[in-house]
């Protein structure tokens, strides 16, 4: 920054990229191999109690065990076996697990599963707008208004549910009233979350491109430049966000502790060895780089949009 050179740059930023995959390829495993123990951060640093350590609700029988969350047979829990065979499991033998094919953002796609499908359809029609609407007066406006509800769909109606969830066990509790099951109830969240998570980035998305040209002239001002740092923010949020699954798995990152009943703790390993919250920091990365390379005011101001409603969320719902 202080030579004000591109080679100068991208020379430190090749020297960057070396030192990280020399983190990720041979400081990562070997700290894993050496301390193969994990740090516990209920007792480490004083972490907030955990669920399971507080009093228990008078609706615990809406939550699900994690034995039963993802160790039951194939067979759904009011499914009964067929009179025409039988079997039972020798005892203290493990029973199948059920595969763990969760769809997360498009991976693991099924195409014979409905709600995979109805995903891909969503996705294709949102992303449609933005042709149709190309040279309508109130086709910008279409375009930001869809970013907005997404925005607000995604933080603040299943911040909601969640927030429910964790008091009273509603989501749960709507299920089992209308004779359906806790694991259905997982399992329906699950994918609504899915959805809406993929929409908020995609409206997002569609916002920054409707904002954006083309430059004529890549080294006038700061062009260059911005389309570097914004591709970089990107990149930093999507190796956050494998990152933090890598850690979590699918019942993290599914909000499975308001759904499923259990031990669990967060550990130090992976990306939670350097930060405490990584969604905290880098959680809106991505639409900070899109804002930049689109330059625009509609650009950032649902960045800032994104960032607080994501500051908001793990304020008053994580914690």
């Amino acid at each position: 920054m202080m030579t004000a050179s591109y080679t100068v740059l991208f020379t430190s930023l090749i020297a960057h990229a070396a030192q990280f995959a020399f983190l990720v390829l041979v400081e990562n495993p070997r700290i894993y191999n050496t301390f193969s123990t994990n740090v516990d951060i209920d007792k480490t640093y004083n972490a907030t109690p955990r669920r399971a350590d507080l009093a228990r609700s008078p609706h615990a029988k809406a939550l699900i065990s994690q034995h039963e969350a993802f160790d039951v047979p194939l067979l759904l829990p009011s499914a009964s076996v067929p009179q025409t065979f039988s079997f039972e499991y020798p005892q203290n033998s493990p029973m199948p697990s059920r595969p763990k094919r969760d769809l997360i953002v498009f991976h693991n796609f099924d195409p014979c599963r409905s709600a995979d499908l109805s995903l891909l359809v969503i996705v294709f029609y949102t992303l449609i707008t933005s042709i149709l609407t190309r040279g309508v007066p109130w086709g910008q406006t279409f375009i930001v208004i869809q970013a907005v509800t997404w925005r607000l769909l995604h933080s603040v109606g299943l911040g909601l549910i969640l927030k429910t969830q964790s008091s009273d066990k509603l989501w749960t509790k709507h299920f089992i009233k209308h004779g359906s099951t806790p694991w259905e109830a997982w399992s329906q969240w699950k994918s609504i979350y899915n959805t809406s998570l993929c929409l908020t980035y995609v409206s997002f998305f569609l916002a920054c491109l409707q904002n954006y040209h083309l430059p004529n002239d890549w080294t006038y001002g700061t062009v260059l430049l911005r389309h570097t740092l914004g591709f970089l923010l990107i990149g930093l949020h999507i190796w956050t966000s494998v990152s933090i699954h890598e850690v979590l798995g699918d019942f993290g990152w599914f909000f499975g502790d308001f759904f499923v009943q259990g031990e669990n703790r967060l550990t130090y390993t992976g990306i939670y060895r350097y930060l405490n919250n990584p969604e905290r920091l880098m959680g809106s990365a991505a639409f900070w780089g899109m804002s930049l390379i689109s330059y625009s005011s509609i650009g950032f101001s649902l960045a800032l949009l994104a960032q607080v409603c994501n500051l908001l969320f793990i304020q008053f719902v994580e914690k």
